[in-house]
């Protein structure tokens, strides 16, 4: 026996006896691991999550345990949290947008906790206290662990839940006097950033407080793909794949440079936080190419603006997002000097661009 109750593992209610059972086989840990991976189709994954976390600390060497518990724990944990906190151009952008921001005294509420890093940055900055809020339990759990372990869990409280649903008073005791966000998808709106802005606004800051960052855009170029999957007929070795183009993603993501560009970066999108903004739109560009070419899509980036004149711009080969490729679904071959419309189109959580061959939704 280990000693380790079903309750010290986070085992779930529905589950405690069952786990009791593994906890006393020859190999308890693993009797517990598989038993946790046998339960995912009839216990929610995050419940089982937090149980995979907790067995894998009590057996931080035991590499059996960590691969049977592997299959609980990449759906619930996005793999770019490893890279976003090793981006060192966003880590830099924010940090100094930070330090200029925070004043003595200031209450600094953060929308999307991640592992804690720009709570801790505020808090290191000045604030009297930081309230951040994380929708993903596990990665909540995280937080609260990296607060505590750099000792600053005194100035930083970590909320479980969305931020919508977050009330004064009740979740949290005053109105931020800064809000700091980090909640942009490689698309820009995939995690809900307008709706969230936007309650904050309404309902958890003072009056005017800073925004930071403030300023969004979405800026893309006419491109080429370094691969023509997404619009070509998928002839493979003689036989036509086409099928498969209908079940691809919107869009696909690429490292930046690997896009072959036919025109100068234009604004599919952009929006100013501090003001009234609508969180549903549509505009059209006419854009000129710059070279000859044969036109697939668009490449797609983000422009972020902060408070002290920094720009965060993701087209860098450092930055961990990917620029983004919205495909036309059709080929355009372009000549100098040709012109193309597109059409860009905007909803909480969603933007979709490509040829203005339809009118708006």
């Amino acid at each position: 026996m280990t000693g380790l109750t079903p309750g010290d593992l986070d085992v779930p209610e529905i589950l405690a006896h069952e786990a009791a059972a593994a906890l006393n086989e020859q190999v308890p840990l693993r009797a517990l691991a598989r038993l946790l991976a046998s339960k995912a189709e009839d216990v929610p994954i995050p419940d089982l999550a937090l149980s995979a976390v907790a067995l894998r600390r009590a057996a931080p060497e035991d590499r059996v345990v960590w691969a049977l518990t592997d299959a609980l724990l990449y759906t619930q944990v996005p793999n770019y949290h490893w890279q976003m906190v090793a981006d060192a151009p966003r880590n830099t952008a924010y940090a100094g947008a930070i330090a200029d921001a925070v004043k003595p005294g200031m209450t600094v509420l953060e929308i999307g906790a991640g592992t804690g890093l720009l709570a801790m940055i505020a808090a290191r900055a000045g604030a009297e206290h930081v309230y951040t809020i994380e929708a993903n339990p596990l990665m909540a759990q995280v937080a609260r662990e990296c607060v505590r372990r750099n000792g600053y869990e005194d100035r930083v409280t970590v909320l479980h839940g969305h931020s919508t649903k977050m009330e004064i008073s009740r979740d949290i005791p005053v109105r931020g006097d800064l809000l700091v966000h980090e909640i942009f998808s490689a698309t820009l709106l995939g995690e809900h950033i307008l709706p969230s802005i936007a309650h904050a606004k309404s309902e958890l800051l003072g009056k005017g407080v800073p925004l930071l960052p403030f300023g969004i855009a979405a800026v893309g170029a006419i491109a080429e793909p370094p691969r023509h999957r997404l619009t070509e007929d998928m002839a493979i070795d003689g036989f036509d794949l086409s099928p498969l183009t209908a079940i691809d993603s919107a869009v696909t993501q690429f490292r930046p440079g690997l896009c072959k560009r036919l025109s100068e970066p234009f604004a599919l999108y952009d929006c100013d936080l501090r003001g009234a903004f609508a969180q549903t739109g549509h505009r059209t560009v006419r854009v000129t190419a710059s070279q000859a070419g044969t036109a697939s899509g668009i490449e797609q980036w983000m422009h972020i603006e902060f408070p002290n004149r920094t720009a965060l711009v993701t087209d860098d080969p450092a930055s961990h997002w990917s620029t983004c490729f919205h495909p036309f679904g059709a080929r355009r071959d372009l000549s100098e000097g040709d012109t193309i419309d597109i059409a860009t189109e905007f909803w909480p959580g969603s933007l979709a661009a490509g040829l203005a061959t339809q009118p708006p939704v």
